[in-house]
């Protein structure tokens, strides 16, 4: 890919009326889906699709889609599950909006976002894709944390070391960049992050932006992709990102051309650092308010190397965030 911002184009002044592709993987979401619909179909900008994969789901999801009465509300249905990157994938080929943006089966957004975001593209032309500050919240939605972030991506095209967080599903694209960068690497397909990954390709495509308001509500539980994932490569995702960035940054080496190589690499330092793996899934189980679960795999990981100074450094520390929850 070529430098930073290489992207640019002649936009003209576009209209509000300009159509929204809103994209809806759906894997067993019968718990969530509605509430993630109504989302879209509430929104103050009319002009949308809602394009729906019913991703092998083996609960109500099916029956609940065949409910749906919208015009602009289009159900797809996977007879065996394919995953989330995948599904996503085929949702961009479906896409027909100069806009594309999420509406995950299991999350939901303020009323006006659409209307927003389009309102950014109309007073700076010249943008390629925002994102947006989202809330944190837990099943039922009672407990709710907003994530205020600054987010540079110049600077993320060019500091492998810069690791903002960012709700990727607050991304809003214009389909011309997605044509330019394609879609998710599948790569990723059973470690999560393709779309950070996806993030960094945006940045050194385009220019984007980061809103300053909060129009996005991303629920957790149980029943999430990243918590039923099993592959001990996700808590590394945000180290092998860097890896990648620094490799394409500094080298122009895109390590994804020989991605099995680069999996292997990682399944064997993993295998070398147990108590690592441990301590990473500890942190996990604590940012999903888990505190149970966190600490007794805090436990398990101080046994391991119980005169390791860092060890306890490590543990220490998430004894006292637990506590402080």
């Amino acid at each position: 890919m070529e430098s930073t911002h290489c992207f640019r184009k002649t936009v003209k002044s576009m209209s509000h009326n300009s159509l929204v592709s809103v994209l809806m993987p759906a894997y067993n979401a019968e718990r969530y889906i509605l509430a993630a619909i109504d989302s879209i179909r509430n929104q103050t900008h009319q002009n949308w699709e809602l394009l729906i994969l019913n991703d092998g789901s083996t609960d109500s999801t099916g029956t609940i889609l065949k409910t749906l009465n919208d015009s602009r509300i289009k159900v797809f249905n996977e007879t065996k599950n394919q995953g989330y990157l995948s599904s996503c994938n085929h949702l961009f080929d479906l896409a027909k909006g100069d806009f594309i943006t999420f509406q995950d089966a299991d999350d939901t957004c303020v009323s006006n976002r659409l209307e927003i975001c389009l309102g950014q593209f109309e007073k700076r032309p010249e943008l390629d894709f925002i994102t947006s500050n989202f809330t944190r919240s837990s099943s039922d939605l009672k407990e709710q944390t907003e994530h205020i972030s600054l987010v540079d991506f110049t600077k993320y095209a060019k500091d492998p070391s810069y690791q903002p967080i960012v709700c990727c599903a607050t991304l809003f694209v214009r389909k011309k960049i997605l044509e330019l960068v394609g879609g998710y690497h599948p790569f990723f397909t059973d470690i999560g992050g393709e779309d950070y990954h996806w993030l960094f390709n945006l940045s050194r495509g385009g220019e984007g932006k980061h809103i300053d308001a909060v129009l996005y509500n991303y629920r957790q539980h149980e029943a999430q992709s990243h918590a039923l994932n099993t592959n001990p490569l996700k808590y590394y995702f945000f180290d092998i990102q860097t890896e990648l960035r620094a490799s394409v940054i500094d080298n122009q080496i895109d390590l994804l051309d020989s991605d099995s190589e680069l999996k292997k690499r990682w399944v064997l330092h993993i295998e070398a650092n147990s108590t690592d793996l441990l301590f990473r899934e500890a942190s996990s189980m604590l940012n999903r308010n888990e505190p149970n679960k966190s600490i007794r795999l805090a436990f398990k990981a101080l046994s391991n190397k119980p005169f390791s100074l860092t060890s306890w450094h490590r543990f220490a520390y998430l004894v006292y965030s637990n506590t402080m929850r």
